[in-house]
Order: C-alpha cells, then structure tokens, then sequence
C-alpha cells in the first residue's frame, strides 16, 4: 500500500487487499491502538512488513504473529514514523520471511531398510 503527501495509500494486490485507516494526513491523530489493519488474501507465517518511499525502505519488521486470509492483520503504525510528508507515496508491502530448515548430519540418519543407525 502506499500514500501520497495528501494521505492515500496505494496497495500491492498481490500482498495486501485493504488497509485501515485508509488516509492518514499529517495533522490527524494515530491510528487507534497504534496499529494499521491489513486484510491479505494469502497465508504468511511469518511476514515481514516493508515501508518504501521514493524507492528506499523506510522500515521493515518481521511479525511474529502470521497474516491470515479472513482475519485481521495488525501491523504497528510505528512503521510509518520515518515517513516524511514532502517526499513521494509510501508503499507497504507484505512478503514470507525465509525459514532455513534444521539439517539432519548424513551420519546420524537411520537407515529405514535394515532398521539399523548409520551412527557410529
């Protein structure tokens, strides 16, 4: 999503159906309880939440709770506190934060056929 210096916001379909509050203009109040509502349309388990203004980031935070189709997504508005009035739109945008698998060692796998540990 993003705003213009007046306040609009801009949404990433691909990420991000809806936000709220939809405006925010320089002079208004925060956003109630401090957060920015977003509805997603897909399953993120664990997002990671950039804001973007002119093409550099202004912000970025994994949550560690997930972004869920039909349910609400609460992302701190403390996010657009880097964000200045003059320059161009702000974008946020909503992606999966990479998760390595944990690697099992060749020698401590068990060997399914004979039932035996490769282990010494």
């Amino acid at each position: 999503m993003a705003t213009s210096p007046q306040g609009r916001y801009q949404i990433r379909p691909r990420a991000i159906r809806w936000i709220a509050p939809q405006i925010l203009r320089p002079d208004d109040p925060a956003p109630t309880r401090g957060r920015l509502l977003l509805w997603t349309d897909e399953y993120v388990r664990f997002p990671k939440v950039t804001v973007r203004q002119d093409g550099r980031a202004i912000a970025r935070r994994t949550l560690p709770w997930p972004a869920a189709p039909g349910r609400v997504f609460r992302v701190p508005s403390s996010l657009l506190d880097g964000v200045s009035q003059a320059a161009g739109p702000v974008q946020i945008g909503l992606k999966a934060r990479r998760v390595s698998k944990s690697v099992v060692a060749p020698s401590l796998r068990t060997t399914v056929a004979s039932g035996r540990s490769s282990a010494p």
